[in-house]
């Protein structure tokens, strides 16, 4: 059997037969692994990228013996497809599991051998890790708008729905501020004003009582609050709105 011990963009060199009774010490970066498996788990490309560089560069320096290299090399192909297990993301089937690990003996350099990782699992790992947090987020987001819009009558808090959603409320502030482009207060105070201006031009509800139910200390705050975006005050808002 001819074993391939392979050097950064160098060409192949073959050793035959391999003392098969010699103990060889196989050196693996577990430390380097875990940061790259933190890494794609966190949907952070770049520090992925740069991680499973690193991993290589070790094992490819490190392993000098043909026997060691294709250990460790096997050891972290089969890491990487537990991870992608663990994770719930099938980019193989089953049966082409398997052949993977021909795939990656094939490769002739340090490059070749990267550009296949990157490609066939660290990338894509980090986008579907990417598209599921962006559906979560979004998820998130619109339950927070949707109570806002049906509660946006109470004293509304984010501690409040942090509680009932079952997350932490910095978290859910972050998420929320990413998703809209404003924080959770600056959102209840846009759709309460919103709201304002709808019962000012649409119905007859007084003043005070619109500052009421939109949880004003008192009317002047509100007229004055409603000025400060509008430019006019609620009344003559609605005067002008009923005039045209």
């Amino acid at each position: 059997m001819k074993y391939r011990l392979k050097a950064e963009n160098k060409s192949i060199i073959f050793y035959e037969d391999l003392d098969q009774k010699k103990t060889f010490k196989t050196h693996f970066p577990k430390q380097l692994q875990h940061e790259l498996f933190d890494a794609v788990k966190a949907g952070d490309k770049e520090k992925a990228d740069k991680c499973l560089h690193a991993i290589l560069q070790a094992i490819f320096t490190q392993n000098t013996n043909p026997y060691q290299f294709q250990i460790a090399i096997a050891r972290f192909l089969n890491h990487v497809i537990e991870l992608m297990h663990v994770l719930g993301i099938e980019l193989f089937e089953l049966e082409e599991n398997k052949m993977l690990y021909d795939q990656i003996f094939e490769l002739k350099t340090f490059e070749d051998t990267e550009n296949w990782l990157k490609n066939e699992f660290i990338d894509p790992m980090t986008d579907k890790v990417n598209a599921r947090a962006d559906a979560q987020y979004k998820n998130i987001s619109d339950n927070i708008i949707h109570i806002i819009h049906h509660e946006f009558e109470s004293e509304l808090t984010l501690d409040e729905i942090a509680r009932r959603l079952h997350y932490n409320p910095n978290y859910l502030s972050s998420i929320f501020k990413k998703e809209m482009g404003i924080s959770f207060s600056e959102y209840v105070s846009s759709y309460r004003h919103h709201m304002a201006k709808s019962w000012l031009a649409e119905t007859d509800m007084a003043v005070k009582d619109i500052a009421e139910k939109l949880k004003y200390k008192n009317s002047q705050n509100f007229i004055r609050s409603f000025k400060k975006l509008e430019g006019i005050t609620p009344g003559n808002y609605r005067q002008q709105k009923r005039s045209m």
